[in-house]
């Protein structure tokens, strides 16, 4: 699933469900995002790297990691690396007993959607790396019948939470939260 959906339907989850009254629901939603912030940052800052020094194919964007030749594979590599770490319930449930955060089951939240909305072709979601290789073929996130169930499915999540007054709730708190710093 793309991340702003994972932070979309924790946060909507707790709004809707009431499961996390005794978290911070942001830190929560945060959390639900990290893994895959962490695992494509490197590639992200590639292609701005790309970007500052004019080295973006514009004409081929698709293909921006020709751009600077060895680098490129050494920035997939690095991200390749971070996925299997980020995506494995192993390194949540370390954290976890490190920090002791109850919010950190947003990463362990995120895996397991992830375990259903990708298949083996593209970013396998090896839940239990490095213990095991196992990887459940689900069905692909960018697959169009998905995509358009998900994103009806948020916005009647959003709409029901926004009628019931849930969400104008929210809004206000992060308002009042927010006038203290804007005059």
């Amino acid at each position: 699933m793309d991340t702003i959906s994972h932070g979309l339907w924790v946060f909507g989850g707790c709004k809707l469900f009431k499961y996390c009254r005794k978290m911070n629901i942001y830190l929560l939603t945060l959390f639900s995002m990290v893994p895959d912030i962490v695992a494509f940052l490197p590639i992200i800052l590639y292609i701005i790297y790309l970007l500052i020094t004019f080295q973006f194919p514009f004409s081929d964007p698709l293909r921006f990691s020709l751009a600077v030749g060895d680098k490129s594979i050494l920035v997939v590599k690095i991200a390749s690396s971070l996925y299997l770490i980020t995506h494995s319930y192993i390194t949540w449930i370390i954290l976890f007993i490190a920090l002791r955060k109850k919010e950190i089951i947003g990463g362990m939240i995120h895996i397991t959607i992830d375990i259903f909305t990708h298949s083996l072709d593209f970013n396998p979601t090896r839940f239990l790396w490095p213990l095991s290789n196992y990887a459940f073929n689900g069905i692909k996130w960018s697959n169009p019948y998905f995509l358009l169930i998900n994103f009806t499915s948020l916005l009647a999540l959003y709409y029901y939470l926004w009628k019931s007054n849930k969400l104008q709730k929210e809004i206000k708190k992060i308002y009042k939260g927010l006038s203290k710093y804007i005059k």
